[in-house]
């Protein structure tokens, strides 16, 4: 694993390379996290045309043992959702437009999920989060998705929060989580019924005598 690899295959490599190692026991191993941060470092924080870097919070290289921030962490948290989630995850760690997204940041739509364990952590949620804000083809965010109108991430983020008191993502079909959604989710459902369809349709197009 060098120190270019960029995001996306950096993720699956890491998986790899620590998936012989059980899981439990390296989740809080700060040693490791910090030695990857700083194995990693030239991506975490590369110098600027000025040869000078600039430092974020330390949270993001040495592993926290504060709850509000140890999912901030830009080595864990990537290899954490990789194997929660999958590709389920790929819109919690890609930007929406840019290129291959570095390691550097975490975006806005992670921020709002992070901090919630029963959100994070639940695979329903998060696969259900994937269907309705990230592009199906992509698997980037969907524009406007980290947004603070209605139906977006902050808004579902909020929204689990009052559900979780009647509802349990962790029992309902694939799908149900979205049909309780109140109807400021409306507008994403049916752009997301015409992303799932538009590739079929153009499909069907390119073999239509």
């Amino acid at each position: 694993m060098g120190t270019s690899t960029p995001r996306p295959q950096g993720r699956r490599l890491l998986t790899m390379r620590l998936g012989a190692l059980e899981p439990a026991k390296i989740s809080n191993d700060r040693g490791l996290w910090t030695w990857l941060a700083l194995y990693l470092f030239d991506q975490l924080c590369p110098p600027g045309s000025d040869g000078k870097r600039k430092l974020d919070k330390q949270y993001r290289y040495i592993l926290s043992s504060d709850y509000r921030h140890y999912y901030r962490h830009l080595v864990r948290t990537p290899w954490q959702l990789s194997r929660d989630h999958g590709p389920n995850c790929r819109f919690l760690l890609l930007a929406t437009s840019d290129g291959a997204d570095p390691l550097r940041r975490h975006g806005d739509i992670l921020e709002q999920l992070g901090g919630t364990q029963s959100i994070i952590r639940s695979r329903p949620v998060i696969a259900e989060a994937s269907r309705l804000y990230s592009d199906p083809l992509s698997g980037r965010p969907r524009k406007g998705a980290a947004g603070k109108g209605g139906g977006s991430i902050r808004r579902f983020a909020r929204v689990l929060r009052q559900l979780d008191l009647t509802f349990d993502p962790e029992l309902m079909p694939a799908g149900g989580l979205s049909a309780v959604l109140p109807a400021e989710f409306e507008g994403w459902k049916k752009s997301l019924a015409k992303a799932t369809l538009s590739p079929i349709a153009t499909a069907a197009s390119t073999v239509a005598p």
